[in-house]
């Protein structure tokens, strides 16, 4: 158990200094585009393609019964990609995000059958994600500190050659030994959707819900200025003690009642953020932070409950649900936005309700 333990946060010191220069990078993206709809578009990229390439690496791993090399490969895809934000324009920076969502894929799946192996899954989750929502934090007020002083370029700049030392921490991660499955791919991705199929289709609902921050982000902008960008750091604030307390309760009340809770949150969020006015866009961030910082950990908590054997191929096929999903959502809500305004981004929270709607198949 010490040694899990070691493991939990050793990945999540990773996590804290990825996310430190990728939040902090994304912080400063709407200042660098100044378009809502290439906002919603990044945004989705940002928040959702890595899940799609999660259940190829988690069926890798799988199969060579390794995790880490997998979740180094995928850190250090990603800090190349984010050099390369600094020195790019227009849709190339998309192209960037691209690249470096699908280091995030290669890697994630992967560090998550690590988490897995832990007993209390909902701790390890939960503090994980604590622990890389710390690093957004911190990434946010970096960037605040940072245009105050350089060009937004040079800022993003600066950030990036952060990510590179969050690979030192996975050289001490000791990987238990697993048996590598033998079995083919399609049996194992149809046994694997046959145990999830309720989990999954839950998370397909919440992702569409699950409309990228960037475009809180750029409302808040909007209507305050660059000082809006504090607001995404008390998302992040939030997401860190909601990860943090609330994953930790899950293994002790259940799944679903903490899952139900987010939602909520989440439901009242998307309302809040389409209503004019300082204070609902402040409790809206509040609130969505929240949302976040539960139902992520909750989710994949669960899929490692659920699944006894090819638990990368589990945690991918969840993730590349919920991902997917988030990717369709944050470009349809960017287009929305930029044709009509930001009150759209309440029609959205339909979705939130129609998963609790669901909760009892999760």
């Amino acid at each position: 158990m010490k040694g899990e333990r070691r493991n939990v946060y050793l990945l999540g010191l990773t996590s804290l200094l990825n996310d430190l220069s990728s939040e902090g990078i994304y912080s400063l993206l709407p200042l660098l585009l100044r378009d809502p709809y290439l906002v919603g578009v990044v945004g989705g990229v940002f928040n959702g393609l890595s899940h799609v390439v999660k259940p190829l690496s988690g069926y890798l791993s799988d199969r060579v019964g390794k995790s880490k090399p997998f979740v180094i490969l995928g850190y250090l895809v990603s800090s190349i990609a984010k050099l390369s934000i600094a020195f790019l324009e227009g849709m190339k920076i998309v192209g960037s995000i691209l690249l470096d969502r699908v280091g995030k894929g290669i890697r994630d799946a992967p560090r998550d059958v690590l988490l897995a192996q832990v007993k209390d899954r909902g701790w390890a989750f939960g503090i994980h994600r604590a622990l890389d929502t710390t690093g957004a934090l911190l990434g946010v007020l970096a960037a605040l500190f940072l245009i105050n002083f350089v060009d937004v370029r040079t800022a993003i700049l600066l950030l990036a050659l952060v990510s590179f030392l969050a690979i030192v921490p996975l050289l001490f991660v000791v990987e238990k030994e697993r048996k590598r499955e033998e079995a083919g791919a399609v049996s194992t991705f149809r046994t694997t959707l046959s145990q999830l199929k309720g989990t999954i289709l839950v998370t397909a609902f919440v992702g569409l819900g699950f409309v990228t921050p960037a475009l809180f982000i750029d409302r808040a902008v909007a209507a305050l200025g660059e000082r809006g960008i504090i607001f995404y750091a008390l998302f992040n604030l939030i997401y860190i003690l909601s990860a943090y307390y609330v994953g930790k309760k899950s293994d002790v009340y259940g799944r679903r009642k903490v899952l139900a809770l987010g939602l909520l949150s989440q439901f009242l969020a998307l309302v809040l953020v389409s209503v004019d006015g300082g204070i609902p866009l402040l409790v809206a961030f509040i609130l969505y932070g929240f949302s976040y910082g539960t139902v992520a950990p909750v989710i994949f908590a669960r899929a490692g409950d659920i699944v006894e054997k090819d638990v990368g191929t589990g945690m991918g096929i969840v993730q590349a649900s919920f991902g997917l999903t988030i990717l369709i959502s944050s470009a349809v809500a960017g287009y929305l936005v930029k044709g009509s305004g930001y009150w759209v981004l309440g029609a959205f929270s339909v979705f939130p309700l129609l998963s609790l709607a669901l909760v009892r198949r999760f």
